[in-house]
């Protein structure tokens, strides 16, 4: 399947797109080199994907016309290295959205023209692909494809049951933690999702027959949902989850090398601190401030 996609390759005029540094003529020897067995050539041909094509977060038309042959490279599960093809569509989805678009929804207008908004339909309209690609066999793709629920989908119940399926299924804490932070991601985009995506965080920050990491994290993300409603039983909620997610911890002793300092037993893992973090932020920011809204996304130049 992927080597008659790839046929039509060479049916696109690539020499007259551009990417970062000039002409994108170079896009299809990059993309073919994607699906190639050796590791290190596709991660070289990832590297200038990335630094080229999709430099710093741009989207330019050359970077959208890839999409299809990216996503049979993603979907494929005869060829290497998908995981790191699956973040790759997230990234251009998410940076798309974030860059070619006001909060209200309208298109950005840029000179020379940008792939965003491309990029953003040709993304949505694969929304099945991202839907089974949250529950594929290899695990880092899984890891990789559960943003594109939040992000591309547009049924809000669907989307919403997704992510209480994989939450079900996944026992990592990192995909589990991403699942929540997901759901988050839906309400804010989608208000039909609101409700229901914030009902279940509730729940599930409150049910003790989570782990304490999940329950943080719902507890973390429903505030992110709504920052108006962030009340004084929140951060001792966090500080109690944390300490349960600590003691949790198996106690590896580690004996220091001789110029270094022991580290701590008794840390916590670095995703856990980020969610503390993040709820840190967030009550800052909206402490004596009731009634305020979710912030604005900014908007970037290209």
């Amino acid at each position: 399947m992927v080597v008659i996609m790839f046929e039509r390759l060479h049916a696109i005029d690539w020499a007259s797109m551009e990417h970062a540094y000039g002409s994108a003529d170079e896009v299809p020897a990059l993309l073919w080199a994607l699906r190639s067995p050796d590791a290190e050539e596709r991660s070289k041909a990832l590297d200038r994907f990335h630094g080229a094509v999709h430099h710093q977060g741009s989207v330019y038309p050359s970077t959208a016309a890839s999409l299809p042959f990216l996503f049979e490279l993603a979907t494929d599960r005869a060829m290497p290295g998908r995981a790191a093809v699956v973040a790759l569509l997230v990234s251009i989805g998410r940076e798309s959205l974030d860059r070619g678009f006001e909060d209200d929804g309208t298109e950005i207008e840029y000179y020379p023209p940008m792939g965003f908004a491309q990029a953003v339909v040709s993304l949505r309209e694969r929304d099945a692909e991202f839907a089974e690609l949250v529950r594929d066999p290899d695990p880092d793709v899984r890891l990789a494809a559960i943003p594109g629920l939040g992000l591309f989908l547009e049924d809000a119940d669907r989307a919403a049951a997704l992510l209480r399926e994989r939450l079900a299924a996944e026992r990592g804490t990192p995909t589990r933690l991403r699942i929540v932070e997901v759901a988050a991601t839906l309400a804010l985009r989608l208000p039909a999702a609101s409700q229901q995506v914030t009902d279940w965080l509730a729940g599930l920050a409150a049910d003790r027959a989570q782990g304490p990491a999940t329950r943080l994290a719902a507890l973390v993300q429903r505030a992110r949902c709504a920052p108006d409603e962030i009340g004084e039983d929140v951060v001792p909620a966090a500080v109690g989850l944390l300490r349960e997610t600590v003691r949790a911890l198996p106690v590896r002793p580690i004996a220091p090398a001789p110029s270094r300092q022991a580290a701590p037993t008794n840390a916590a893992p670095p995703q856990i601190v980020a969610v503390f973090e993040d709820l840190d932020r967030h009550t800052r920011v909206y402490a004596g401030r009731p009634g305020l809204g979710a912030p604005r996304r900014r908007t970037r130049a290209a």
